[in-house]
C-alpha cells in the first residue's frame, strides 16, 4: 500500500509540473485538454477524468495554503 501512495504522489507531481510547464490560460490553443492530449497522455497513461481530478486536488490545495496565509496575517494584525 505504501508503493501505490508514493506511485501516485509522485504522478500528481509529474502531472501537475507538466501542466504547470505547458498550460496558458490566455491562449486559446493551449487548454487542459491540449496539455492532457499531447503532453501528459504519451507519457503518463491515465483517463482524462483522473487527469482533472489531480488539478482539482491541486486547486483545493493552493486555496488552502492561501486561507491559512491569510489567517496567519490577520492575526499577526491584531
Amino acid at each position: 500500500m505504501k508503493n501505490r501512495r508514493r506511485y501516485l504522489r509522485m504522478r500528481d507531481r509529474m502531472v501537475i509540473e507538466l501542466f504547470e510547464k505547458y498550460y496558458e490560460p490566455e491562449r486559446l490553443d493551449r487548454s487542459k485538454r491540449w496539455v492532457y492530449y499531447t503532453k501528459i497522455l504519451p507519457q503518463i497513461p491515465m483517463s482524462e477524468r483522473t487527469f482533472y481530478r489531480i488539478l482539482e486536488r491541486r486547486r483545493e490545495r493552493l486555496n488552502g495554503l492561501s486561507k491559512e496565509d491569510s489567517n496567519e496575517r490577520t492575526e499577526e494584525v491584531d
